[in-house]
């Protein structure tokens, strides 16, 4: 089953982004935004919290923003659903993930960046990251601050911006 807002255009998004080099469990933001292969991909700007999985990333577009968790307990599952969680910050949350059964990645689009940049905020602190529901258990012990990498992120948006 497909559904709206997860294209394998969005995917192969998604696989360039998260796939950077960076240290397990370091936040990385590139600086400068990646253009994807696909023609009909736009260019983005990321930030992720490392390479080993599970991860949480965060992609900019122009004109959207994806919030996602990589995991491979995502894979063969298909659909949107609710899943709860709480964040670095000590907040806790409900959100509607996306899957497809392709990919080992849950993505949320969110309605413009601003909201992104709210919920990446929670991640300025070092803390725990946990993810549960659909069958799905997910836990980040001691996820560092991406307090570092967040100048990186703001100077990647403005030249998105810019281009």
């Amino acid at each position: 089953m497909r559904f709206p807002g997860l294209s394998l255009v969005a995917i192969t998004a998604f696989a360039a982004a998260l796939t950077a080099p960076a240290m397990a469990q370091e936040w990385y933001a590139r600086d400068f935004p990646l253009t994807p292969a696909s023609e009909q991909a736009s260019p983005i700007c990321d930030i992720s919290s490392g390479e080993a999985l599970p991860l949480v990333a965060f992609v900019f577009e122009k004109e959207r923003t994806r919030f996602a968790v990589r995991a491979d307990e995502f894979v063969s599952r298909t659909g949107v659903h609710e899943y709860t969680g709480t964040l670095p910050s000590g907040g806790s949350f409900t959100v509607s993930l996306g899957t497809d059964t392709s990919s080992d990645v849950a993505v949320l689009t969110l309605a413009d960046r601003e909201g992104g940049l709210r919920l990446l905020e929670h991640f300025r602190m070092s803390g725990d990251f946990s993810l549960t529901g659909n069958g799905v258990d997910i836990r980040i012990s001691a996820l560092p601050s991406a307090s570092r990498e967040m100048g990186n992120l703001h100077h990647c948006l403005r030249e998105l911006d810019n281009a």
